[in-house]
């Protein structure tokens, strides 16, 4: 696994998240995603997912780790001011 060095701040108050269980979910779903039909020769190879986290919390955290380990692409929301302030601040 490689040294992904991410480093996050979060506001009194919110969660950390556990990191380890975030990566295996992740994984997994890269995982289902590779149980697609592989591109024909002739066809591009598709885009990097777009994942939409709902509630992403002031961590951020699946959008740091999907586009750091797996290179995905994310739309983040959240609706707790401070949260969504310190997840800008993250990414």
């Amino acid at each position: 696994t490689p040294s992904l060095r991410l480093r996050w701040r979060l506001p009194a108050g919110h969660l950390c998240p556990p990191v380890p269980s975030r990566i295996n979910y992740l994984l997994w779903l890269e995982d289902l995603l590779r149980l697609r039909p592989s591109p024909r020769a002739d066809e591009q190879a598709p885009p990097p997912p777009l994942v939409l986290d709902i509630g992403t919390g002031a961590s951020a955290i699946y959008p740091l780790l999907g586009s750091a380990l797996l290179g995905w692409r994310f739309i983040a929301s959240e609706i707790d001011e401070a949260a969504a302030e310190a997840a800008r601040a993250n990414v």
